[in-house]
């Protein structure tokens, strides 16, 4: 597999985009890539994704939603039950 050098300019790109994104409201979006923009002209790195870690961490979400299901089943159950002895 062949990748191109990182340049000083991608990774401060793709730093400030990518960590900066998620705080930033989506109305606010269309100003902060163009600051970006502004900042960078002609810079635009490709998003580095960890397909790995993001399956491990979907199949992690899944199992502790649905924990909490079946524990929010199992309380619903339990004053269910207290109630019918009263």
């Amino acid at each position: 597999m062949c990748t191109r050098p990182q340049v000083e300019s991608d990774v401060l790109f793709r730093a400030l985009r990518d960590f900066n994104i998620p705080k930033i409201l989506s109305q606010d979006m269309v100003i902060f890539m163009g600051l970006l923009n502004d900042l960078f002209p002609g810079v635009d790195p490709p998003r580095k994704r960890d397909h790995e870690f993001e399956e491990v961490s979907d199949g992690a979400s899944w199992r502790v939603r649905l924990r909490m299901r079946s524990g929010l089943a199992w309380t619903r159950h339990a004053s269910a039950t207290a109630s019918l002895r009263r």
